[in-house]
């Protein structure tokens, strides 16, 4: 399914700082992008339209009664009309109506009809045939299907299950032409209730309907075995919910539209980790990374990079506490090392620039950086 979708690029973050002149920190890694969610669900099971229902109306079936005799010469046995005015060819009449097992044609010679009639009706067990490949066999009453049955329609498609006045209502199975299907519930000719839909390519959902839609809880399997598993609206993912992908990469949290946003974590192929805020399908906001290595970050994030107050922790002990931009550090911050020496001063694109302060055991250095390059430096104590 991914490969249907539209992907988001999620922009990589941090660049390795360089800081020149002085010992230098271990790089900061590139936090992994996180992998967007897949959009809409691209084929939505034919619940709408199911080869429409015929538009005659077949009548209604009942418990089928004995053969009644057929009506005395020169007596026309009527049957009531559905979409189109029918005449009776065979079988039991009463009161110079159609009734018991029977025979009958549509009048523009098309369709016919066998089986149970009631005072001209079609009712009980019955076939109706449209004559263009569509057949239902089932029940009937007051004239049209009601009870158990099935349709099968000239491309192949067929649904067998409940009816109600006509439509596909109460529980039931429709399979596409090309082996896609629904098994479920129905209202009204739609999926509506809980069932399981599959798509010819192997994809699948099992969960709740609404008129037609993924809505309520489900659960959707792609093609390639990853899963979402939480709430749907209007065939999008839509509230809570997981999202785990065959590379071991897993989102969970608020989905809006299809889309990651609001509070959730997601832990990435390698194992690295990110639980804060997200927006759009990127880490936006408040939030906290943990490397695979052990570095971790915690802080804003804008766009998916290192943006805003922040600090940044090496695994073996160095630190950074400051302001980043674009995944780097920019403006005022301090460098802490494992040692606790530390410089203290102005950042620009991950480099040491303006003015700034070097403090060591051995004393205070004042410092002039530009672009990483130390330009100036005076001690201004020693210990």
């Amino acid at each position: 399914m991914k490969s249907r979708y539209h992907v988001l690029a999620l922009a990589a973050a941090t660049t390795v700082l360089v800081l020149t002149g002085c010992a230098t920190g271990p790089g900061m890694q590139e936090p992994a992008p996180a992998k967007a969610a897949p959009k809409t669900v691209t084929k939505t099971p034919k619940v709408d339209a199911p080869p429409a229902t015929p538009k005659a109306e077949p009548a209604a079936r009942a418990t089928p009664r004995p053969v009644e005799k057929p009506a005395a010469a020169g007596q026309k046995c009527k049957v009531k009309p559905d979409s189109v005015p029918w005449t009776h060819i065979s079988g039991g009449c009463k009161d110079s109506y159609a009734h018991g097992e029977g025979r009958a044609r549509s009048v523009d010679g098309r369709r016919s009809y066998v089986g149970g009639f009631s005072e001209g009706a079609f009712s009980g067990e019955g076939t109706y045939d449209w004559g263009d490949g569509t057949r239902y066999t089932g029940e009937f009453r007051v004239g049209q299907r009601n009870g158990q049955g099935a349709i099968d329609y000239p491309n192949k498609s067929r649904y067998a299950g409940q009816f109600k006045d006509g439509r596909y209502n109460g529980k039931g199975t429709y399979t596409d032409a090309d082996g896609s299907g629904y098994r479920g519930e129905f209202r009204n000719n739609r999926y509506h209730g809980r069932g399981t839909s599959r798509l010819a390519n192997g994809e699948q959902y099992v969960g709740q309907f609404a008129h037609g839609k993924f809505s309520g809880e489900g659960t959707y399997t792609e093609a390639d075995g990853s899963q979402y598993i939480g709430r749907f609206q209007d065939n999008r993912r839509h509230g809570q919910g997981t999202y785990t992908m065959t590379d071991g990469a897993k989102y969970t949290g608020q989905f809006k539209n299809d889309v990651y946003v609001g509070e959730g974590s997601y832990t990435e192929a390698d194992g690295a980790k990110y639980v804060g805020q997200f927006k759009d399908n990127k880490r936006h906001g408040q939030g906290t990374h943990t490397l695979a290595n052990g570095d971790r970050y915690n802080g804003q994030f804008k766009d998916n990079q290192y943006d805003g107050e922040g600090t940044y922790v090496w695994a073996n002990g160095d630190k950074y506490e400051g302001r980043f931009k674009d995944g780097k550090f920019h403006g005022e911050g301090v460098y802490i090392w494992k040692n606790e020496d530390k410089y203290v001063g102005v950042f620009r694109n991950g480099k040491k620039h303006g003015a700034g302060t070097l403090h060591t055991e051995s004393g205070t250095i004042n410092q002039t950086w530009k672009n990483g390059r130390k330009i100036t430096e005076s001690r201004i104590s020693q210990r």
